[in-house]
């Protein structure tokens, strides 16, 4: 039996910004997140700082890393972020392992 490691990944950082937009974007996070993990490993996407991300954003980041057999916790997220990423992953018919609230101060 494979150990199961965590690996944290903070968008607000890798993609230096409060919004992201876009497929191409999406493809450029998710790839750096798989090619410095595995489906082995349980994945925390960190949305803290994140205002909005666009459903093709969303689909192409949280959507294949979900199908892709990746165990997610999303955290950090706005209500906006929430919202569209429960859409994308209801059209893909999965779930995200949990959310936790963002840190409030």
């Amino acid at each position: 039996m494979l150990a199961m490691s965590n690996a944290r990944y903070r968008l607000a950082e890798i993609g230096h910004g409060r919004f992201f937009a876009t497929r191409e974007r999406g493809r450029q996070i998710r790839e750096g997140i798989e090619a410095s993990s595995s489906p082995a490993d349980a994945l925390v996407l960190d949305f803290l700082g994140v205002e909005a991300i666009t459903g093709s954003f969303g689909d192409e980041l949280v959507g294949k890393l979900a199908s892709g057999g990746y165990g997610l916790t999303v955290e950090g997220v706005a209500d906006d972020v929430r919202e569209t990423i429960e859409t994308v992953l209801k059209r893909r018919d999965l779930t995200v392992c949990k959310y936790l609230r963002p840190i409030e101060g």
